[in-house]
């Protein structure tokens, strides 16, 4: 099983709607994808898909579809619900898992990585100098976990977000976490969700 974690170092870069897109996209490639949704206090994963568990050969694991209303793991509860979902992977067993990690850095990461091992991680970002930041604060836990950098993908590009037309921004990380693959989605995040539900049959 081949398990990409799409990390951001930080909250609201549109980290979970391309981690979604991604989903649906190696599911067109392989014939058993699932997409584990590790923000256990936060879940978007249900929201995102309409509420549906599963999409044709794409099974999503939340939170979100067994708990309503404000959530708070922590502890012993906090182990018991992710031993909980990576179980569920594993009995799936699909060929690839793509990961939607939790916001920040902290040692919850590093549990995380600990029960279930990224192959790889994919860093979701935006380009401007307070994401790339928390971005090259995120390279530490990368470190960390000695997995390889799969690139970059700056979401929300453009006037509002910000842009990064010389490159010296994506450069910087790029460096530090040793890759050569950027990604720049020019688009609002209403268009993102846009694309994500054209993917889900009726």
């Amino acid at each position: 099983m081949k398990v990409i974690a799409i990390y951001s170092g930080k909250g609201g870069v549109g980290k979970s709607t391309t981690s979604a897109l991604i989903a649906l996209a190696m599911a067109d490639r392989f014939d058993k994808v699932s997409l584990l949704d590790f923000d256990i206090n936060t879940p978007s994963a249900p929201v995102l898909f309409g509420g549906r568990s599963e999409v044709n050969n794409l099974k999503i694991h939340s939170t979100g579809y067994r708990c309503g209303g404000l959530m708070g793991f922590t502890g012993t509860a906090q182990k018991k619900v992710l031993n909980s979902l990576v179980k569920q992977v594993e009995v799936y067993d699909p060929d690839v898992c793509i990961i939607d990690m939790p916001p920040g850095t902290s040692s919850v990461h590093l549990s995380v990585c600990g029960k279930i091992s990224p192959s790889s991680f994919i860093l979701i970002s935006q380009p401007n100098s307070l994401c790339e930041s928390d971005a090259m604060r995120a390279t530490e836990l990368f470190a960390k976990i000695e997995a390889p950098i799969l690139g970059v993908i700056y979401n929300m590009v453009g006037d509002f977000f910000g842009t990064d037309p010389s490159g010296k921004i994506g450069l910087n990380v790029l460096k530090s976490v040793n890759s050569d693959m950027i990604l720049q989605i020019n688009q609002m995040p209403e268009l993102s969700m846009k694309s994500l539900t054209t993917h889900i049959p009726a």
